[in-house]
């Protein structure tokens, strides 16, 4: 079909695919998966619970707190594992 035989304005078919585009990358995301540390809990066996190494859950901007020292965590806290 070529633009002259088009039946939409320009600004609807753009409109269009906006949503279109919008609504591929809500689907095509990663969904975000986090974990409420509970009494004993540790970040290695968290990891390990998700199958990943500790190091995988640091670069997580939500895990900064933890990158200078992963002992630290609390019960009540929530941490991003994937």
């Amino acid at each position: 079909m070529s633009r002259a035989s088009d039946p939409w304005p320009a600004s609807t078919r753009e409109r269009y695919m906006a949503r279109v585009i919008a609504r591929a990358n809500a689907i095509l995301r990663r969904p975000i998966v986090t974990v409420t540390v509970e009494g004993g809990d540790t970040l290695g066996e968290i990891a390990s619970a998700h199958g990943l190494a500790l190091a995988a859950l640091l670069p997580y901007p939500e895990n900064a707190k933890y990158r200078a020292n992963p002992g630290l965590i609390r019960p009540g806290d929530i941490v991003r594992v994937k």
